[in-house]
């Protein structure tokens, strides 16, 4: 917190902070990795004024590729920012080697994924994808980023459903949703819902790069 007040601590091991007192940012940069996988993957949880992860950074969660057991469950990854979240050239990843992949939820004033920067909430293995919600009261804006809940190649399970909510919704520059099945996977796409308030919803590509969302399953 950037100024006096009282953290509360959880039965669950979370904080609580007072509503009236003012957050402090966080910012990871130059290849910053914060990381709770393992066998099971953990939770983690970001609470801040603003978010910047920048610079080749990661959050990881979920499990190690080759590990888990069809019916584990990884943990969620939560971030919320009573200003903006930015992800920069960086990656938020909750992908799971077996098992189910848990929930990626971001909660802020505005959200901005640019430069090749990624939510990913896949499986590599027998489990299913995780669930992404971003609820965003100002502004989401996709350029050159992707948010991705997909059965990879070899893998087997449901891919996970994708929501966003914002007052507008911008994908430009190749920005792409994607909740679906990769040739070589096995199982059933899920749904990708936008629901922009404010009624302004802008997806444009570029020359090289479409923008757009998919809930594609290519043939295993």
């Amino acid at each position: 917190m950037s100024t006096a007040g009282t953290i509360g601590f959880n039965d669950d091991g979370s904080f609580s902070f007072p509503e009236n007192v003012a957050r402090s940012d966080i910012s990871l940069s130059n290849d910053a990795l914060v990381d709770v996988t393992g066998t099971t993957g953990g939770d983690l949880s970001l609470t801040a004024g603003n978010i910047t992860i920048e610079g080749d950074s990661e959050l990881q969660g979920g499990t190690f590729a080759n590990t888990g057991a069809p019916d584990s469950q990884s943990g969620d990854i939560n971030l919320q920012a009573t200003e903006a979240i930015k992800l920069d050239a960086s990656t938020i990843d909750n992908a799971v080697g077996t098992g189910n992949a848990g929930e990626v939820e971001i909660i802020a004033t505005n959200f901005s994924i640019v430069n090749d920067g990624q939510i990913d909430s896949s499986t590599l293995g027998n489990g299913d994808a995780g669930n992404i919600t971003i609820d965003v009261s100002e502004k989401v804006s996709l350029d050159i980023g992707n948010i991705v809940s997909n059965i990879l190649e070899e893998a087997e399970g449901n891919a996970g459903e994708i929501k966003v909510s914002a007052n507008s919704i911008s994908l430009t520059n190749g920005a792409q949703i994607q909740s679906g099945v990769f040739e070589g996977g096995q199982g059933n796409g899920n749904n990708v819902t936008l629901n922009a308030r404010g009624g302004d919803v802008t997806i444009s590509g570029n020359n090289q790069v479409v923008s757009g969302i998919f809930t594609d399953v290519d043939d295993g």
